[in-house]
């Protein structure tokens, strides 16, 4: 299981947003999103999530 601390108190948004781009996540608190990837992720896998992650990320801090 793995945290990651965002800049501001948006992971509920940022969770709701992954759901719907097909990453599950959980909002840990208002500033950290959880992960919990399987013990056998590929690095093909953990590259589409970073991916989706990314891009997921700028829009709802952006707003795009």
């Amino acid at each position: 299981m793995l945290g990651i601390v965002l800049d501001g108190p948006y992971s509920h948004d940022l969770a709701a947003a992954l759901t719907k781009n097909g990453v599950l996540v959980n909002a840990a608190n208002p500033t950290t999103i959880r992960i919990a990837p399987a013990l056998t992720v590929t690095p093909a896998q953990v590259k589409k999530f970073i991916a989706i992650f990314k891009k997921t990320l700028s829009e709802v801090t952006h707003g795009k």
